[in-house]
């Protein structure tokens, strides 16, 4: 059974956006699966030809932050900087993990316990049973959180091994973890002194989403190191260019006005989109859109697709020299009325990023 998010799930959010109240005559029931027993042994260093490392250094902290309240920082956003996503990698008969703080890597053994381990070599396992780590406030979109940081972090781990010649897709979604699978492995040699890896480590070191402050989007101090031309260039190349059915709409800001195409709005337009963020000081707006048809099936993929554009939004973003902020709350109704102004009648809003400078 997958992780589903569907109608129900939809439901609650808008019950968190839009204060009302949703009844529904049966309740999720999830299959429980039977779950694999582990024993922890001994750390100890482990690194298959620099693929191990390299994707499980995605998942440690890499920065402290003193700017921000939320300090400790991964490759990738969370919320409050939560963080509840866990990463393993099958292989030889182990899990590898990397322990969050020190970036150690260590392996457990799988104990199949007359169940069949059915995970392939080199497999990526993101767990998603931590969920309920984010606090109560987000009760009611925690299911779409989660999913959306997976999206977020599933974009820097295809972006990476890709640069390492190792291909990944994401293969399943289920009831407690997702798997991503290699498709193809072509390892490029000597991963330390590749020019490529130094500027991916540089771009995620860099990712910011800026001070925790009540102004929001006054400019900064926080110093980051600048790109040049042609690092920025190589990001604007090797990103992946995500291409399915989510509707991504971007507005840049000009003076005291945002611009879509030819359309013009008065920042203060847009500051009736969201509760919090005064779109003066804001320099790029993305609104992410899924189609009303996904509303009758399982939204799950959507909303992983959703955080992987983001998070492809971000990178561009940082190396452009911008702080880029995720936002998950917003004022629905205006934002739906504003979007259909726009011609996309058939699409609802689900996700906000905004650059703004350092």
């Amino acid at each position: 059974m997958a992780f589903l998010y569907d109608i129900k799930d939809y439901f609650v959010e808008m019950e968190a956006y839009l204060n009302l109240k949703y009844y529904y005559s049966q309740a999720h029931e999830f299959q429980t699966y039977k779950r694999l027993q582990i024993s922890n042994i001994a750390k100890e260093w482990y690194c298959k030809e620099g693929i191990i490392k390299e994707i499980l250094k995605l998942n440690s902290y890499i920065k402290i932050n003193k700017y921000n309240k939320y300090i400790l920082h991964k490759s990738y956003p969370s919320p409050r900087a939560i963080y509840p996503l866990n990463v393993q990698i099958y292989s030889g008969g182990y899990y590898f993990n990397i322990d969050d703080l020190s970036g150690e890597i260590f392996k457990q053994i799988v104990y199949q316990n007359n169940s069949k381990v059915y995970y392939n070599e080199m497999d990526i396992i993101i767990s998603l049973k931590d969920y309920n780590k984010y606090p109560e406030y987000y009760d009611k979109i925690k299911k779409s959180l989660l999913l959306l940081e997976v999206g977020h972090l599933i974009y820097n781990i295809i972006l990476k091994t890709k640069v390492m010649g190792v291909f990944y897709e994401l293969s399943e979604i289920e009831e407690d973890k997702v798997i991503l699978r290699k498709s193809t492995n072509i390892l490029k040699e000597d991963l330390k002194k590749s020019e490529e890896m130094k500027i991916l480590d540089k771009l995620f070191l860099n990712r910011t989403s800026g001070p925790q402050r009540p102004s929001l989007f006054l400019k900064s101090s926080f110093i980051n190191n600048s790109f040049s031309k042609e690092e920025c260039v190589y990001v604007k190349n090797s990103l992946l260019g995500i291409e399915n059915e989510i509707i991504t709409i971007k507005l840049t800001r000009s003076g005291d006005s945002f611009f879509y195409n030819t359309v013009k709005f008065h920042y203060t337009e847009i500051n009736s989109l969201n509760y919090t963020v005064n779109f003066k000081y804001v320099n790029e707006l993305y609104i992410f859109l899924f189609n009303k048809k996904f509303l009758n099936a399982d939204l799950s993929s959507q909303i992983i697709n959703i955080g992987s554009i983001c998070q492809e939004k971000i990178l561009m973003g940082t190396a452009e020299g911008y702080n880029s902020r995720p936002l998950k709350s917003f004022n629905m109704i205006e934002t739906e009325k504003f979007v259909k102004g726009l011609g996309f009648i058939e699409y609802i809003p689900h996700y906000f990023l905004v650059n703004f400078q350092k």
